[in-house]
């Protein structure tokens, strides 16, 4: 393997590790608010679900592009990253539904697990798409 795509490799993995942290910073942030809301005041789950992600989908949004993805923050980041999440919002209140309505898990499982199934999928497009490389960064 060339040098050129073994650091490609090397900075997907990079990527990966930090969207991680970021991630996983704010998907606490998104399960204690959820907890708070459905938990302790009594919010229906979907309104509790739209609000902790609203939430940490900023959150997200503000630190993966202050670290990880710095070099390649450009002006329509928010734009592409709020569509990102829009349909990986879609993805959560589906599989919410599914987890809580057909399988019969407690409301904050089912809100950990719908986290679990969209990191991936929110890391793919974010990556590759949102903050692909463009050569040189614009800002």
């Amino acid at each position: 393997m060339s040098k050129e795509k073994w650091n490609k490799l090397y900075q997907l993995f990079l990527g990966f590790w930090g969207y991680f942290f970021v991630g996983g910073v704010c998907a606490v942030l998104d399960w204690f608010l959820f907890w708070i809301l459905d938990g302790k005041l009594g919010w229906n789950y979907y309104a509790a679900t739209a609000v902790s992600f609203t939430i940490s989908f900023f959150c997200n949004w503000l630190l993966g592009r202050a670290t990880i993805y710095r070099k390649r923050a450009h002006k329509g980041d928010l734009l592409q990253t709020a569509v990102v999440s829009g349909s990986g919002f879609v993805l959560n209140m589906l599989l919410m539904n599914l987890f809580i309505e057909h399988l019969g898990l407690p409301h904050l499982a089912a809100r950990i697990a719908a986290t679990g199934v969209a990191f991936f999928y929110n890391f793919a497009l974010r990556h590759f798409w949102v903050y692909r490389d463009r050569g040189e960064s614009r800002k």
